[in-house]
């Protein structure tokens, strides 16, 4: 089919007119502009995939940052109970009652090495499974309604998004039709 350039859309009328003018480079016009508007078709469905609200992307990125939370809190909980039972072995002593003589005591805190890691960890809250578990939950909760935000306000791009993409489509076809099919002898 050969395109007429007074009605095919606003957005073919270029390539109408050049293959009108140039007959002979028809075909490798029209497979250039088949290239490029799947480039552009592409594009815009990747940009309206970030901008909405696309149900396995949300979910997978609850779930990591959900996961990723629980398991830093529960880390850092296992770090400052170590870090608490550094501090109570540094001020410990031991006493051995012996009955000649008084209590002999030992202090323990000399015994353990000097640990700056440690003694900071000693600050640390001692957060158990459950306190973990809602850290993580809380962050994902976070994370969805962030996801839920953006998506709300970017609504209407993503509608343009979806218009451009269908009149790319309508395009290609458009393209599609006017490639001649190579016959065979």
């Amino acid at each position: 089919m050969k395109p007429n350039r007074l009605t095919v859309p606003p957005g073919l009328v270029m390539v109408a007119d050049l293959i009108a003018r140039i007959p002979e480079r028809a075909q490798e016009v029209i497979a250039s502009e088949l290239a490029k508007r799947e480039r552009e078709q592409t594009v815009a469905h990747e940009t309206r995939n970030l901008l909405s609200w696309h149900p396995i992307n949300t979910t997978r990125m609850v779930l990591l940052f959900g996961f990723h939370g629980f398991v830093l809190a529960w880390a850092l909980g296992w770090l400052g109970a170590i870090g608490q039972a550094y501090a109570h072995l540094k001020v410990t002593t031991i006493a051995v009652p012996l009955p000649l003589v008084q209590d002999l005591s030992f202090n323990l805190g000399t015994l353990v090495p000097t640990s700056t890691v440690l003694s900071v960890a000693s600050h640390l809250p001692t957060l158990d499974f459950r306190d973990a578990l809602g850290i993580g939950i809380g962050i994902a909760i976070v994370v969805a309604l962030e996801r839920g935000i953006i998506a709300a306000f970017q609504w209407k791009k993503s509608r343009l998004l979806r218009a451009a993409e269908m009149e790319l489509e309508k395009e290609m076809e458009l393209l599609r039709g006017w490639q001649e099919v190579p016959r065979k002898p």
